[in-house]
Order: C-alpha cells, then sequence, then structure tokens
C-alpha cells in the first residue's frame, strides 16, 4: 500500500503564529454546526443520475425547486436523466436546466420541497470557518447529508473571483458554507494542498441561468471565530504549500482535549512498510489491545511511547471486525469508554498516530476531526440496493451499436439461464437495445422480482432467456480497494472491510485505512466509539461503545485467560 496525500492536520511542523484557536472559539463552531445541521434537510438534498451508482449533496437555489448540484457524467457519457431519491426507494427524474461541465455544475429542476438559503460575497465573509455539506457515495435510504469544517488559508480581497479552502478531500461542484449556512461557493479540482473555491458571484457572472434565481445577499453575524491571515501577493503563493495557519490552531487546541497519555499504539507488520499498520486501543493496563482484524497479518509489532513489542493475536470477532492484540507491558493507560453515544452534529476527533510522508516510528501528534452524522444501523438497504432499483444479473459491454455481455454474476437468476459471456443483447421484453442507457431506462420501470426476457444472439443464432430481475451489484464493493478512484490528490486510502458491521457511527473525519483501530474521542475526551472502517473521502465508520463491549464479551471466551 503506497502512501499518498493525507487529509490531516499538522500540530507542530507549521506555528501558528499569532493565530489562536481557543474553546470559546470551539464551542461557537460547535452552535454554528449545530445550527445549520439543523436546517441542513431543508436546504440541500440527495443526488444521483440513471444508471451511476453514485450520490452527490445538491443545494436549493429558490423556494420553486431549481437546485444547484455537482455534476455526475452520464453513463457512456450520456444525457440520463438526474435522479431524485425518496425514501423509500422510489425516484424521481429531474430536469436538467443547464450543465456547466468546466465548473462542474447542473441546474436542475425538482418538486419545490426545499428553501434556499441565502449566499454571502467576499466583502461580508466575517468568518474564515467554513462547512462542506457531504454524503456517503453509496447513501442508504436513510442516509443524512453531514457536514466537515475547513478553514481558509488567506482572507480574501475584496476582488477575489475564488479562495483557497485547507484540505483536499472534496471532488467538484461541492456547496461550500459559512458559519450562518450562507451559500458562499462550489468547490473545483482539488490540488495537492488546498481546494479551491469559486465564489458565488463569480459564479453568477459567469452562468446566466443563476442570476435570477438567488436570493439577496445576505449580511451574516460575525461569530468572531478567528480570522485567516491577511498575506501579500508572495506569502499567499508561499501558504498555498502549508497547512492553513488556522488549520494549525485549531488542531492544537483540539489534541489539548485529547486524553494524556493517549491509549493508543500503533500496530505494524514484521519487515513490511508503515502504511501496512492499524491503530490499537489500550482497553487494559497490562496490554491487552482492541483493533480492526481484517486489515491484520503475522508477525506483528506494536510500538508505543517510543519502544517496540511483539504483539500475540489472541482472537477475532468477524461480526464486527475486532480483534484483540495483546503485549507485554504494565501501567498502560486505557481508554475511557463514554456512557452516552454522541448528539446530532457534535464535534469528534480522530488521533493520527502515523504521518505516512514522515514514516516516523514515534507516535505523531497528528489530529483529524469531523462531526458526527448518523447511526447506521445494520443491514440498512443503500438506494441501489432498493426494490426500486434493478438489475439483470449481467455485466455488459458497450460496443459501437450493440451491447454484449462481458460478465454474469455469481448466484443471480441470470446465471442459471442460458446466458454466456459474449452474447449480444437484442432486446429486452421486446424493447430494442442497442447501449447501457437503453436497458438501464428499461430497467427503471421494473422492480426486483419480476420476471422478463432476454432476447439475445449467438454466433449469429437467435435466443430467448427468461428470468427475475435481481437488485444490483454495490459498486464500489464492501471489499477490495477501488483503485481507479484512487489518485494523487486523493487523501484516502480505504479499509479492505468497509461493510457490514453491527451498528456504526458515521463521521465526517477523514482517515486512512491505517488509521482504523483508533477510538474516536468527543470534546471532553471520551471516547464514543473505535473507528472500524475508512469507507470515503469524509465518510468514516465507527462502532458504538455498545457493540464494542458486546464484541469485547465475544473476543475474551475465544481466547485463554488474559
Amino acid at each position: 500500500m503506497k502512501p499518498i496525500v493525507l487529509f490531516f492536520i499538522l500540530l507542530f511542523p507549521l506555528a501558528a503564529q499569532d493565530l489562536v484557536w481557543n474553546q470559546a472559539h470551539e464551542q461557537t463552531l460547535q452552535k454554528s454546526i449545530s445550527n445549520v445541521g439543523s436546517t441542513l434537510s431543508q436546504k440541500t438534498i440527495l443526488v444521483g443520475r440513471l444508471g451511476i451508482a453514485r450520490t452527490r449533496v445538491a443545494i436549493a437555489l429558490n423556494d420553486k425547486g431549481l437546485l444547484l448540484a455537482p455534476i455526475i457524467p452520464g453513463i457512456d457519457k450520456s444525457d440520463s436523466p438526474y435522479i431524485l431519491y425518496q425514501p423509500d426507494g422510489s425516484r424521481i427524474n429531474l430536469t436538467t436546466i443547464h450543465e456547466n461541465k468546466r465548473r462542474a455544475i447542473a441546474i436542475l429542476q425538482t418538486p419545490p420541497s426545499h428553501q434556499p438559503p441565502q449566499y454571502a460575497s467576499p466583502a461580508n465573509l466575517t468568518d474564515h470557518t467554513l462547512l462542506i455539506p457531504t454524503c456517503a457515495p453509496l447513501a442508504s435510504l436513510d442516509e443524512k447529508i453531514t457536514l466537515t469544517i475547513d478553514h481558509l488559508k488567506v482572507t480574501p480581497k475584496e476582488e477575489a473571483r475564488s479562495v483557497q479552502i485547507n484540505h483536499n478531500c472534496y471532488l467538484p461542484g461541492s456547496p461550500v458554507l459559512d458559519l450562518s449556512g450562507n451559500l458562499i461557493g462550489i468547490t473545483l479540482i482539488s490540488r495537492p494542498t488546498y481546494t479551491p473555491v469559486l465564489l458565488i458571484p463569480t459564479l453568477i457572472s459567469e452562468i446566466a441561468e443563476l442570476r435570477d434565481n438567488l436570493p439577496e445577499v445576505s449580511t451574516p453575524k460575525n461569530l468572531n471565530t478567528p480570522p485567516a491571515p491577511l498575506l501579500d501577493e508572495e506569502e499567499e503563493k508561499e501558504s498555498r504549500k502549508k497547512t492553513a495557519q488556522l488549520t494549525t490552531a485549531r488542531a492544537t487546541h483540539l489534541f489539548s482535549r485529547l486524553p494524556a497519555p493517549l491509549p493508543c499504539v500503533r500496530i505494524t507488520h514484521k519487515n513490511s512498510p508503515q502504511t501496512h499498520s492499524l491503530t490499537g486501543t489500550i482497553i487494559r493496563k497490562d496490554g491487552l489491545i482492541l483493533t480492526k482484524a481484517s486489515e491484520l497479518g503475522p508477525d506483528l509489532v506494536v510500538t508505543y511511547d517510543g519502544k517496540t513489542f511483539p504483539a500475540i493475536l489472541l482472537s477475532t470477532d468477524e461480526e464486527s471486525d475486532l480483534a484483540l492484540v495483546s503485549i507485554s507491558a504494565s501501567n498502560l493507560p486505557t481508554v475511557n469508554w463514554s456512557d452516552s453515544p454522541p448528539t446530532s452534529s457534535s464535534i469528534l476527533i480522530t488521533p493520527i498516530l502515523l504521518d505516512p510522508e514522515e514514516q516516523a516510528t514515534e507516535t505523531s501528534k497528528l489530529t483529524s476531526s469531523g462531526v458526527f452524522s448518523q447511526s447506521l444501523l445494520p443491514n440498512t438497504p443503500t438506494i441501489q440496493s432498493s426494490s426500486q432499483t434493478t438489475s439483470l444479473g449481467i455485466i455488459t459491454e458497450q460496443a459501437d451499436n450493440n451491447l454484449t455481455i462481458a460478465a454474469i454474476v455469481p448466484e443471480t437468476p441470470a446465471s442459471k439461464a442460458d446466458l454466456k459471456i459474449g452474447d449480444r443483447i437484442i432486446s429486452l421484453d421486446k424493447t430494442t437495445v442497442t447501449k447501457r442507457t437503453d436497458l438501464t431506462s428499461i430497467l427503471k420501470s421494473k422492480k426486483v422480482g419480476d420476471q422478463v426476457t432476454l432476447k439475445f444472439s449467438r454466433s449469429d443464432e437467435e435466443k430467448e432467456a427468461t428470468f427475475e430481475l435481481t437488485s444490483p451489484l454495490i459498486i464500489p464493493p464492501t471489499t477490495g480497494i477501488d483503485i481507479t478512484r484512487i489518485s494523487a490528490f486523493t487523501p484516502l486510502v480505504p479499509s479492505v472491510r468497509r461493510a457490514p458491521f453491527p451498528t456504526t457511527l458515521v463521521h465526517s473525519t477523514t482517515i486512512n485505512a491505517w488509521d482504523c483501530g483508533s477510538p474516536v474521542f468527543d470534546l471532553e475526551g471520551k471516547a464514543v466509539g473505535l473507528n472500524i472502517a475508512s469507507v470515503a473521502r469524509s465518510r468514516t465508520l465507527a462502532l458504538t461503545t455498545t457493540e464494542i463491549k458486546l464484541a469485547l464479551e465475544r473476543l475474551l471466551k475465544k481466547t485463554r485467560a488474559f
């Protein structure tokens, strides 16, 4: 596993200079997130595109149903409709008013059910801490949009067309809000060390369809959080290469909220790169450690407080994907589990023990923070696996004027029919099929369990097969890493196992696979869960304390007395 750009918060390499973030600022931010989060469902909406296993956050432009959405490329570059997902899994086709591929945004028309936010210009942007609504790439039917916290690198000049925010974990076209919930801009393509945000006044000047559909410019209340530094041109250029001073100042404060010493260790495989490692959570002072099971290998070594210990894998629990590891040690600090789950939109902190750029053997003093979204129940159906979304159980390959069968999904009705790889599809239920969009449009009107007749040709002989429709294969898969989504600018190496789990906490902290097994803390330094899966950009799953205790009982029954 090669280290790539990591979404993290550096605490010490870049001094915060005169910027200080304190507990009062954090309380202000928490209050703001709670206020914005309480109205987020009224201003934002999850949209997808027909035939594409992906969802993105769109934001209301007015109270007449106009949405500003990120572009989701159509299947085979087609103009297939954007989709509004309903809680029961049904879908509504949206009308595309305008697409701007240069800015990666679309203007869509939906039934009027959402209230628009106001928008802010750089001249009245009083707080330089910002909020970005995010969602899971494959949303569950009860998915809640959550917020990611970010900071401006520098104070914008009055004539600014764009600004830079610190992190690079956002897809283009994502809405960016100020602490009052006002829309200030949309993200552009991320750079290695920051993300440009195109400001709304610039967007209005470029796109005529926006000019008559936005509310008045807001005058947000100054919440008195620290401002980004005002730098000259040379200093600003240099700042793009470094962590934002606001990010560093806040991170220094957040690290002070964690228990000291940290009840965490690094678990490494002998003779393997540092990134083939995990974080462990100390649960007993005599060396009992809890971590993620599916990433473990043989010959384990634990690093704590500059010392290394040979480690023994005692037992694993398949249901929770937890493992017990032991070392010969004493008087280790132990985790303090919270008795209460996190509250809605509360800020959570994850300690980061490995900085892949440093590859240090010592524990790093890094943190990553996010916002709690929801508790996800086991086996919650995703949008793609609802009864309203159907699949033939085959994977097709698009040729110039026809579709051929490239693969057949095992253990589906299609796998039991007289179908072979290379068969050319002619029609489905007597409707001619020449493109994948044809197939998707027909399947849209069906339900899981419907009988369909597929007409196909093999060696110039026409045949028919009748079988039931099934739910589609979930993409990306729940196991294995989708390498196509990992790029130099993507601050994420996802976990090998990302489902299924018992009840989990969903939060917007971005971590890498090697950060799993770590406790996730509230602002009081209490552990509210244990990170079990790095799922996507700004989306992590953590086991609840209840599930951890149940798993621990099972683990201890499997191992010798400790």
